[in-house]
């Protein structure tokens, strides 16, 4: 097995650990902790065609979206939230693409960055 293969393996491996820790902790009291195992998700570069887990990171962002919008969290809140995501591309008309536009939808009153999201 060539050092690419192992390295890709160790990341796709991490990334599976980080979105159970993200799902483990997508409560807003723990959004620091949220953010930084967010943050590390995207730093490992795990390539678009690995859909799988991409859509299981969106899966948790959007429960913790939920999570923000039920415990009328801070603005700042979403604000970095949507700075973190504003790059990631969902599949249009796909069940993830709505989850994620109805929690957005659903913290509109909470925050001031939904137009910019959009």
């Amino acid at each position: 097995m060539s050092i690419k293969s192992n390295k890709d393996l160790i990341k796709r491996d991490l990334a599976k650990v980080l979105s159970d820790l993200l799902q483990k902790n997508c409560y807003s009291v723990q959004s620091d902790q949220f953010f930084d195992y967010l943050i590390e998700f995207y730093d490992l570069e795990i390539p678009k065609t690995d859909s799988v887990i991409q859509e299981n990171i969106m899966w948790q962002v959007g429960k913790f979206i939920k999570e923000l919008t039920r415990a009328e969290a801070s603005s700042d809140l979403f604000d970095r939230l949507y700075d973190i995501i504003s790059d990631v591309e969902l599949p249009k008309g796909s069940s993830l693409f709505t989850f994620i536009t109805s929690s957005v939808m659903e913290s509109k009153d909470l925050n001031d960055s939904i137009l910019i999201f959009y």
